[in-house]
């Protein structure tokens, strides 16, 4: 879509046109969709070198500036190809012109794009619309945007990864080199001050061993912060990497807690003290240190009551999925056999009367025997479709 702006247009601050576009557009998913990096501006009665001249004036900042406080997140509608979103934000950012090169005040520009980054995921994440793209055309680069890395290589690289998903959840991802006969979710905290950037720290008991995975914070740590303090869970995945190949377990909602680092040493300490298993923790340290170097620190945190464990945070063991039965298993079948009558005698000399009266009783009886067997069946086919998630889960890597 493309306007068509005066000077009359920028000099009395008319930004009607603009607005009432910009706001249809930002109430409908599809249509912010549709439009991204798709508003055109053309400025008329201006040259290139005319119009960058002029908007090194406060005059003709004003009407830049009065449209970036109507919609903070208007980067993502502008067009970059067009240099609407160049020109838009030199009306923003103070800059001068040096061999014909515009140069941005390089503080206020940085200041200015982290605080459009903000706002721009903040509108996103309201309609689920990915905002790494837009994020990007403030660099004003003409290189083409970089290829994301996949979350093998984040995996691969630091070994625990958190992020936001696309259904805007928090995920904690583990990587794992072997399938383990047992394992366990020991705790999962989410560490954010004294410390140079918040990560995640996960314990995990594989076979015999109780092993500390830190997690590597790949998404806005606001963002992630203001989800698990609403929550208070993230979600969990265990990935196994066979070769070049990638299975998860299915993925666990975990609780989790918000602590400092003094109060992770503490719930360290007990992990270690209550486990079997020695103190370990996942080689992921050093690419952690690299990652938060040059980070500011968080906020406060505040810390909820402990979690209690949940059976869902227990994973099923490989055992499980040999061919003996459950305790489960063998409580059902014991009720179906109580379940087994003997059939009412019939008495001699019987009457219509009393026949009828019988076989009313009977059909009552095979009625609510028929309901209960139904139930038995029901819990039974529950808990081998538990044993056949399991069993289907670790067949992929057998077979």
């Amino acid at each position: 879509m493309e306007f068509r702006i005066s000077k009359d247009d920028i000099l009395s601050g008319d930004i009607s046109q603009i607005k009432k576009v910009v706001e249809n557009f930002s109430i409908d998913r599809r249509l912010s969709l549709e439009n991204e990096n798709g508003l055109v501006i053309k400025f008329v009665g201006f040259t290139v070198v005319d119009l960058s001249e002029k908007l090194q004036k406060d005059e003709y900042k004003s009407w830049f500036r009065k449209l970036d406080s109507e919609f903070s997140y208007i980067p993502f509608f502008l067009n970059s190809k067009s240099k609407t979103l160049l020109f838009f934000m030199m009306g923003c950012i103070d800059y001068s012109i040096k061999n014909g090169n515009i140069v941005f005040n390089e503080a206020e520009k940085n200041k200015y794009t982290k605080e459009k980054a903000y706002k721009i995921r903040q509108f996103c994440m309201g309609h689920n619309i990915d905002p790494i793209p837009a994020i990007e055309r403030l660099t004003l680069s003409e290189a083409p945007a970089r290829k994301p890395q996949s979350m093998e290589t984040y995996l691969n690289r630091f070994g625990a990864i958190a992020f936001m998903t696309r259904e805007r959840k928090v995920q904690v991802s583990v990587l794992i080199d072997e399938i383990p006969s047992d394992m366990k979710i020991w705790g999962a905290f989410l560490v954010e001050k004294d410390c140079p950037q918040p990560f995640f720290s996960v314990f995990l008991e594989l076979n015999d061993d109780i092993l500390e995975y830190k997690a590597v914070v790949l998404t806005n740590p606001d963002e992630v912060d203001a989800y698990c303090r609403e929550n208070h869970s993230v979600q969990t995945a265990v990935i196994i990497k066979t070769g070049d190949d990638y299975q998860s377990y299915p993925e666990i909602e975990t609780k989790i807690e918000i602590l400092t680092i003094a109060g992770l040493e503490e719930r360290r300490a007990e992990i270690f003290k209550s486990g079997t298993g020695p103190e370990s923790s996942a080689e992921n340290q050093a690419e952690i240190s690299e990652m938060t170097e040059n980070s500011d620190e968080s906020e406060d945190a505040a810390e909820p009551e402990e979690p209690e464990k949940t059976e869902e945070e227990t994973l099923p063991v490989a055992a499980e999925t040999s061919g003996k039965k459950s305790v489960e298993e063998e409580e059902i079948e014991e009720k179906a056999e109580e379940e087994e009558e003997t059939e009412e005698e019939i008495p001699r000399n019987e009457t219509s009367e009393e026949k009828i009266a019988r076989l009313e009783r009977k059909i009552a009886k095979l009625q609510e025997k028929v309901e209960k067997q139904a139930k038995l069946i029901e819990d039974y086919e529950e808990e081998l479709n538990k044993k056949r998630s399991v069993k289907g889960f670790f067949k992929r890597f057998i077979s």
